[in-house]
């Protein structure tokens, strides 16, 4: 039995709307053996693991909070709801209780006020029975469904409702505050009317699929979900990697079979036959003649006893070290990285220890870890799913006789391990992304591959296409652009100038420095493929990309300059499928070496559709049509001395051959041969975007301009952000 979907209303930031989460089955394993996918480890953790990212404040811990509000049913109080939704409410009361004009007092309209819709918050399950029935007992669901109905993905949906138990007495706090502030001619605030949330009592309700109440005797919620809790805090003790290494020992000590358990088990007797003798038989009648001073010893006789067990042995007498260059170290001065990774695997162990040995299990057992990259430096974090795997797999054994069926969740804003996990199990599945609307309401979006090739190619003639483009993604993203699922806002540039400068230039921008804004270098034309899936993130995202134009052979001999785009072909991909998709492409090339080309339009407008813009030298530079970054940052700044020195310090005898010699420059010649620069710096890019930043940042003079394209498209990201309506949807 498994949770397959929670959805979640009015609670906290969640709304009415992108508000379910979806969780992997429990009976993973026996999906992925029946289908194995040769380049997946078939991770224990990773696919047994629910991920829940996004940014801070946008909702994670919610979702951990909703599970415990639902099995535990905590104690309501304002905070407690979506305050958006209260806000609506409190606005309706004032509505009908003020008349349109909330300052002028009209009329207590009671029967109109008793209409407004009552405070609650809903949450609906579906809980999944395992595809092997043999697994799952129905015991607690005997009075929803029958035995025979235990059939392969069978569903149960249940709607938890927390509704005010005294409506009446609500409704007259709520009349009777506003009635006192209206003819005090006061206007009741809403933090007011969140007291009153506070003092009222709510009730939990549970209805079937078919909307009817579930009595209390007949279903208990309680007894059908098992929910575990594990934070990644850590505490001050000095011994609190003890507790867990003797949970560890422990738990491996009580499945051992054979000579060490049984010798282990005889010396504890042993030692507590000796402490009897030795202390208790001495001392006996020493602490027995204090006691008689004070009452009868016929009365009151004292025994002292050893009462040393298994777990006092391991909890108070066995302490650790770890040996480093031949010193033994206090386990206090351990990593702080390592200690909350072994804290986290020690509340597992505890977990797993105490799951009841049964082949069938009648509750759906949910395992929660919350932010456990805190105190992890990113080598950890990237390693945790794999770290966690193993260790288990370590620790549970082939051996182990518990049949363990639990559901893993974990809540994180660690880029690195979103990557543990799409690298682990090799597929976004599984991945709950929750960010928020311009309501600041929680918005999930739940990602599979299937969403992501359903957008790379919706035609099924596409299929090839888009698994080899969603596998590439996977590969890809690796390469730190899963940050993009943290970020405000993403930049996707080709190559090493761009990401170096342009984050420059961010960092010194007033509008957009105060946004956590991710460039990635995405090493050529391929924001295409990265396009279905910032679709279903919604993140702003700039492409800036390159002419790419085709030339011929002599023209690149001669360093031929191109002062207009009629009839000029690109080779750059992102072009070819956005802005070029009304012109017929070139013929096949003849040279192998040679790509695909298709004509530009002469007059094409950047391409811009809801989240996703791309910007490219589409308009002539002081006269000339540049193809890639360096030659526009080069027309833009011919004249400019940070870039001369530049090139002049890079380059010096092509600088002297183009420009000129030392009192007789002519920088205007970096204009009229833009295009050779850009040729003889092919092979030094890094070297020519280090050396320029170094002289941008320790010059007293102004920084060189960006290319007109390029803030074109900051512009764009800037009105994106401040959530600019005036924004059109297409052509910008």
């Amino acid at each position: 039995m498994y949770l397959q979907s929670l959805q979640i209303t009015n609670f906290r930031k969640f709304g009415t709307k992108n508000n379910i989460i979806e969780f992997v089955q429990s009976d993973y394993k026996k999906a992925t053996e029946s289908k194995p996918d040769e380049s997946t480890s078939q991770s224990f953790v990773a696919c047994a693991t629910t991920l829940i990212i996004g940014k801070n404040n946008a909702g994670k811990t919610t979702v951990t909070k909703a599970l415990k509000q639902v099995i535990d049913n905590d104690n309501i109080l304002g905070a407690s709801f979506n305050l958006s939704y209260l806000n609506g409410l409190f606005d309706k009361y004032k509505k009908v209780l003020f008349g349109l004009n909330k300052d002028n007092f009209l009329d207590f309209r009671k029967d109109e006020f008793n209409k407004v819709e009552l405070p609650n918050m809903k949450f609906r399950l579906k809980v999944g029975l395992d595809t092997d029935p043999k697994s799952t007992s129905t015991q607690n669901l005997s009075n929803l469904i029958s035995i025979e109905d235990n059939t392969i993905n069978k569903l149960i949906t249940l709607e938890v409702k927390f509704i005010i138990a005294e409506s009446e007495q609500y409704k007259e706090r709520v009349y009777k505050t506003f009635c006192s502030a209206a003819k005090r001619e006061h206007e009741v605030k809403f933090s007011e009317f969140l007291r009153i949330i506070d003092n009222t009592n709510f009730s939990r309700q549970i209805y079937d699929i078919k909307g009817r109440l579930i009595k209390n005797s007949l279903f208990n919620i309680n007894n059908l979900f098992e929910l575990t809790t594990i934070k990644a805090n850590l505490d001050d003790g000095e011994t609190s990697l003890s507790s867990v290494f003797n949970k560890i020992v422990q738990y491996r000590l009580k499945d051992e079979e054979g000579d060490s358990r049984v010798r282990l088990e005889n010396e504890i007797l042993n030692i507590n036959d000796f402490m009897d003798r030795h202390i208790g038989e001495s001392h006996n009648d020493i602490v027995n003649n204090v006691v008689s001073q004070i009452t009868d010893q016929q009365n009151m006789l004292v025994h002292l006893r050893s009462s040393l067990d298994f777990k006092s042995l391991f909890n108070k007498l066995i302490r650790y070290e770890f040996e480093e260059n031949n010193n033994y170290i206090p386990e206090n001065q351990f990593g702080l990285g390592y200690s909350n990774l072994m804290k986290i695997l020690g509340q597992i162990i505890d977990y797993v220890e105490q799951y009841e040995e049964s082949e069938a299990h009648d509750k759906v057992n949910i395992i929660c870890i919350e932010e456990p990259e805190n105190f992890m430096h990113p080598q950890m974090q990237e390693l945790f799913i794999k770290n966690i795997d193993d260790a288990l797999n370590l620790l549970l054994g082939n051996h182990n006789s518990k049949n363990i069926n639990s559901q893993l969740i974990i809540t994180t804003h660690s880029s690195h391990i979103v990557n543990s996990k799409i690298h682990s199990s090799n597929t976004f599945n599984n991945i709950n992304y929750i960010t928020t609307d311009e309501d600041n309401f929680s918005n999930v979006v739940t990602l599979n591959d299937k969403k992501i090739t359903d957008k790379i190619a919706p035609e099924s003639t596409e299929e090839a296409t888009a698994k080899d483009e969603l596998k590439f993604l996977k590969k890809h993203i690796k390469y730190k652009v899963s940050e993009l699922f943290f970020s405000d806002a993403i930049v996707l540039v080709e190559g090493v100038t761009e990401e170096h400068l342009i984050q420059h230039y961010l960092s010194e921008s007033k509008n957009l420095q105060k946004y956590g804004i991710s460039i990635f270098n995405i090493n050529g034309a391929f924001a295409h493929i990265y396009k279905p899936l910032i679709d279903l993130l919604k993140i702003p995202c700039l492409v800036i990309t390159d002419l790419d134009i085709k030339r011929s052979k002599a023209d690149k001999e001669n360093f031929k300059q191109i002062d207009k785009l009629d009839n000029r072909e690109t080779t750059n991909a992102v072009l070819q499928k956005y802005v070029c998709i009304e012109k017929l492409p070139d013929e096949e090339p003849s040279d192998e070496d040679e790509s695909k080309s298709i004509i530009l339009p002469s007059d094409s407008p950047y391409y811009c559709i809801d989240n996703f813009m791309i910007v490219f030298q589409k308009d002539a530079i002081n006269g000339f049509v540049a193809s890639s970054f360096e030659e526009a940052y080069i027309l833009t700044n011919y004249e400019h001395k940070t870039l001369n020195k530049t090139l002049k310090e890079l380059k010096p005898r092509i600088y002297k051959r183009i420009v000129g010699a030392s009192g007789l420059e002519n920088t205007n010649q970096s204009k009229e041969k833009s295009f050779e620069w850009q040729c003889k710096l092919a092979s030094s890019k890094s070297d020519f975007a280090n050396t320029l930043l170094y002289e941008i940042i320790t010059s007293n003079i102004n920084a060189p301009q960006l290319p007109k394209y390029i803030e074109d498209g900051l512009d764009w990201l800037t009105k994106k952000l401040n959530n600019d309506k005036s924004l059109q949807n297409k052509g910008v």
